[in-house]
């Protein structure tokens, strides 16, 4: 049998990003980045991976912070890169850094594990 194809990372625009992170019922976790940060690039093929593991749960989705910077804003972010859980405009869970696929999939699931997707 061979490998699970999953859905490409992909950045998506601000009008997307309020509609996923404001206003769907469903939990989407959101990689907040800038083209220029190597640290983004580093931690986006590790949430690539987490990403096949949670798309049945939850979406993930980029937000580059240089074509959305009034989302970023809102959210907060401060540093590069940013990933969330978010839900209905409510941050979930946070972690700041770039990190490998095991850090995102552990913050996915165990907001599946608390909430239900």
């Amino acid at each position: 049998m061979g490998k699970k194809l999953c859905k490409p990372l992909r950045s998506v625009s601000m009008l997307e990003a309020i509609r996923k992170m404001k206003i769907s019922d469903k939990p989407v976790m959101v990689q907040f980045k800038a083209d220029w940060c190597g640290a983004c690039s580093a931690a986006t093929p590790e949430i690539q991976k987490a990403s096949c593991v949670l798309e049945d749960d939850m979406e993930v989705i980029q937000v580059d912070i240089e074509q959305n910077a009034l989302i970023a804003s809102e959210f907060e972010v401060q540093n590069l890169p940013t990933v969330m859980v978010v839900q209905q405009g409510q941050v979930l869970s946070k972690m700041e850094g770039a990190g490998k696929a095991r850090d995102y999939t552990k913050m996915g699931r165990e907001w599946i594990q608390k909430h239900g997707s």
